[in-house]
């Protein structure tokens, strides 16, 4: 096979490699100058972010969704700035045509040659064979001129690049400023925006002095806790219950600005957990645990009357238990859990043991016969199968009461002294009273003979009065016939008589009291009728000075009236 006859076509131009490689060179550093923006501006905006989200996550603790939005909006922004300043350069990345463009915009003394060039030694050009040699020539010559120094650095301006490096500075040093000075609170902060669950370190640490407590049923303790750092002057205590409803106490800081904190919970009847809460420390949960020692369920007081009251048995209220002397109070009850033995204790009196009744050893019963005096409380102890005795005993006041003698009182006659004829009827009334029961009242009476030197009674009498069955209360009116009196009294005689009443105390014997005395003269029917016209003169007399004032009156008030 022969070989081709050579072409009489000239070749077409090429660029020169060192004009070639300055447009490269200028690609690349206008590439390089607008991908470099990106990490300037990602490392400004992470600056801020961290100084704005830090600050007021710090300040407001945001939450964790809060924090995963945030984090969200960061990376958009981040993917944005990518976007403007790494991919869209990339894709929009100069060739040589646009280096030459550049080159020509910036440097005006080249005028359209250089692109012309790049243009005619693309292998595309359209320019006719004949042009060739000049085409070398212009290449040539913008070769010879492009190799002037520091053309790239003329052409791709860092202007935009150093003005991002000063808005970049400033947060730069300020976050890094921040993040130094505050460790190691900064770098939590960094976590936090990068959604960890740890938390913040309280300005106020809170410490749980009294810790785990045991305690008896219906006893008081005492809770406190040490506050360190910023140090309020009030906190809380906050108290699970074991249905889980909470209840919050107020704390204050003791005296003196001490940084302890107590409260005191009173009457404990139940196992809680509880934690203070000082500003924004909170201690750690502690448990109060309630031993039950045994205690007195159902309790009762039961008072039995002598019989002589005739009274039933009474059920007393334990807050007012007034016992009559020689009565039985009968203590009876029920306790919360087995015991193994329990005594009354009498404060004016004596110890004794409660008997227990029920195999289950959870009921008791005692007995005691009350004095008259001496008596002042009484309280019940309790001590369990384990030899946990009951706590807080309640003391039960008692009255002590005495049987009173009766009262009696006279109403009528109303006068002390009055005169009567040997045979009239006198009305008598009276009153007696008694505070259980009335045994024996009489109407009694003695005669004085008026001519006897001595003042001995010549004749008693005693009149009974009928009293309902265990009646205390008596009120009764006796038409006294003082012609039944045996022997029969005198002109000149008095009767002397009064009302006796008598209880019936079975204690401490009868007692009797009796009114005051009355006296009655016997005088004649001349000398009673001469006492009745003495009356009438004198009612007369009174009638008569009454109207003279009545008249006068009159007579002044029609003489004001003219």
């Amino acid at each position: 096979m022969s070989a081709s006859p050579p072409s009489n076509d000239p070749a077409p131009p090429r660029l020169p490699a060192s004009l070639a490689g300055l447009l490269d060179r200028i690609r690349g550093r206008h590439l390089a100058v607008a991908v470099a923006e990106f990490p300037v501006w990602l490392l400004a905006g992470l600056s801020l972010a961290w100084l704005a989200q830090g600050g007021v996550d710090r300040w407001l603790n945001l939450s964790w969704t809060v924090r995963c939005v945030l984090l969200a909006l960061d990376v958009v922004g981040a993917c944005w700035l990518l976007y403007r300043y790494a991919l869209k350069p990339w894709l929009k990345r100069l060739n040589r045509e646009g280096a030459a463009l550049l080159v020509e915009r910036e440097v005006p003394d080249f005028r359209s040659a250089l692109i012309s060039a790049v243009e005619f030694a693309s292998p595309q050009s359209d320019a006719p064979p004949q042009s060739a040699a000049l085409v070398r020539h212009l290449i040539d010559e913008v070769t010879e001129k492009a190799k002037s120094p520091g053309l790239v650095e003329r052409v791709v301006h860092t202007t935009r690049l150093k003005t991002a490096f000063k808005w970049m500075a400033a947060p730069l040093v300020i976050a890094l400023g921040v993040l130094l000075a505050c460790q190691p609170v900064s770098w939590l902060v960094v976590k936090r925006i990068l959604l960890s669950h740890e938390a913040f370190p309280p300005d106020t640490r809170a410490f749980a002095v009294s810790g785990d407590l045991e305690i008896d049923e219906g006893g008081d303790v005492a809770l406190s806790a040490k506050a360190e750092g910023v140090v309020p002057p009030e906190g809380r205590l906050v108290i699970t219950h074991g249905d889980d409803r909470t209840e919050s106490l107020a704390v204050s800081a003791g005296a003196n600005g001490s940084a302890e904190f107590s409260q005191v919970v009173k009457n404990v009847r139940a196992p809680f957990h509880y934690h203070f809460e000082i500003n924004d420390g909170r201690s750690e949960d502690h448990a109060v645990k309630v031993n039950y020692p045994p205690s007195v369920k159902d309790l009762r007081f039961v008072q039995v009357y002598p019989p002589y009251t005739r009274l039933p048995e009474t059920v007393m209220p334990p807050g007012g238990l007034k016992l009559l002397e020689g009565s039985t109070l009968r203590i009876e009850g029920t306790t919360s859990k087995e015991v193994r033995s329990g005594t009354v204790t009498v404060k004016g009196g004596e110890v004794t043991d409660l008997t227990l009744v029920d195999p289950e050893k959870t009921a008791f019963r005692n007995a005691m016969v009350v004095p008259g005096s001496g008596w002042k409380s009484l309280s019940l102890h309790l001590v369990g199968r384990d030899g946990d005795g009951s706590v807080q005993d309640p003391v039960y006041p008692v009255e002590l009461l005495r049987d009173r003698p009766p009262s009696v009182a006279m109403t009528l006659p109303q006068k002390e002294f009055i005169t009567a004829v040997a045979t009239a009827t006198i009305p008598v009334a009276f009153e007696a009273v008694d505070d259980f029961a009335l045994n024996y009242v009489a109407l009694n009476y003695r005669v004085m003979h008026g001519d006897q030197s001595s003042e001995s009674p010549t004749a008693n009498g005693r009149i009974p009065v009928e009293i309902p069955n265990g009646s205390a209360e008596l009120k009764r009116r006796i038409n006294w016939n003082l012609g039944r009196i045996i022997p029969s009294p005198a002109a000149g005689d008095s009767i002397v008589f009064w009302i006796e009443a008598v209880d019936n105390n079975g204690v401490n014997g009868i007692q009797t009291s009796r009114s005051t005395e009355h006296t009655v003269l016997i005088v004649t029917e001349e000398q009673k009728r001469q006492e009745l016209l003495e009356q009438i003169a004198r009612k007369a007399e009174d009638i008569e000075r009454l109207y003279d004032q009545q008249r006068a009156i009159n007579v002044r008030t029609e003489n004001s009236a003219r």
